[in-house]
């Protein structure tokens, strides 16, 4: 669950004075990509939990782990809420830009629903449309639940099996990467892990994106424990030997301009695309775009700000993306696309 920021387009209560509307709440199924959401007059604890209790009523299957950033809403009465319905409540760590995709997908794909259907109907507010647009979205066929839509999947038990074919699938294609991962730290001895403000959406090419080099203390599952007693969950490290240089910018010197700008401007393309890969081992760059278009309303308009290809976009983040090619010893060349390791 995550909250969906409309500030910037408060709606004043009908009933109650002085009252306004400045964001909603979201939840959604993980499995089958159903959503909620609630509209909130204020980012309390008491106001959060409010709603998310009226979710629940409206699930017929109570959640088993229910996820979230660990903003203040989320916290205090909101967990014991929880607590006293069993459900266990997990939130992701800080800077893990991947751990809640699902969610920040599902608030952009409602904003843009609502702003759709808003085009229309320019008497209304957005508190008003927002269950038109999460039903909507809810009824809409997606090609990761194999043609059907959200709201199918808990009556058709073909699409169940096949979507926990997928999760099968997914969850072994997490171990091979978590084991590679673990023989290349074990290897090397040491890792970077990412810096605080390298996680934002918008930064410059030339900042540094990795710290200084820690060493690999133990490892266990998937998180790494450096020498100091700092753990880190393994995916977001990146492994390096002890005696590596201090971290700079992926792109060298500060006047590297272009590129720089380039990868400034390509940032949200970056940010998607790592998000799609998060349950993927490696996707073609035609499903890739195919899956970035999907997501994304500006997909082609950044492409041309930048006048670039998908594929050069990708060479921009070597930090956070690889290209993996296939074809060869006669065949023609093509590529796919990969989370860096």
């Amino acid at each position: 669950m995550d909250l969906g920021d409309m500030k910037n387009q408060k709606v004043e209560h009908k009933k109650k004075e002085g009252a306004t509307y400045s964001a909603f709440l979201v939840c959604i199924d993980c499995f089958s990509r159903q959503i909620w959401a609630k509209p909130l007059k204020q980012k309390t604890q008491e106001e959060v939990k409010t709603k998310l209790s009226q979710i629940l009523k409206e699930n017929p299957e109570k959640p088993n782990v229910i996820s979230s950033d660990n903003g203040q809403e989320f916290q205090g009465i909101v967990q014991k809420y929880l607590y006293k319905r069993a459900i266990t409540y997990r939130y992701k760590s800080v800077g893990d830009v991947n751990a809640l995709g699902l969610v920040d997908r599902a608030i952009q794909q409602l904003k843009l629903k609502m702003s759709e259907i808003l085009s229309t109907n320019a008497e209304k507010t957005w508190v008003d449309v927002l269950p038109d647009a999460v039903k909507a979205l809810n009824s809409y066929p997606k090609d990761v639940l194999h043609g059907a839509a959200p709201r199918q999947i808990r009556t058709d038990p073909q699409v169940r099996f096949m979507l926990l074919e997928d999760q099968a699938k997914n969850a072994e294609t997490n171990t091979k990467l978590t084991q590679r991962r673990t023989a290349k730290l074990t290897t090397e001895g040491g890792f970077r892990a990412p810096l605080p403000e390298s996680t934002s959406k918008f930064k410059r090419g030339a900042q540094a994106t990795y710290g200084e080099v820690k060493q690999v203390a133990s490892i266990q599952g998937s998180t790494v424990t450096d020498s100091e007693g700092g753990k880190i969950n393994i995916k977001r490290v990146k492994a390096v030997r002890l005696n590596s240089s201090d971290a700079k910018g992926r792109f060298g010197a500060v006047n590297d301009r272009l590129q720089a700008k380039k990868r400034e401007q390509s940032g949200l393309i970056i940010e998607q695309l790592c998000k799609i890969l998060e349950d993927r081992d490696q996707i073609s760059l035609a499903t890739a775009a195919g899956l970035l278009r999907e997501e994304m309303s500006n997909y082609d308009e950044v492409l041309r700000a930048t006048s670039s290809r998908l594929v050069d976009i990708i060479r921009l983040a070597p930090d956070r993306l690889k290209l993996v090619q296939h074809g060869g010893s006669g065949a023609r060349e093509y590529y796919y696309v990969a989370l860096a390791e």
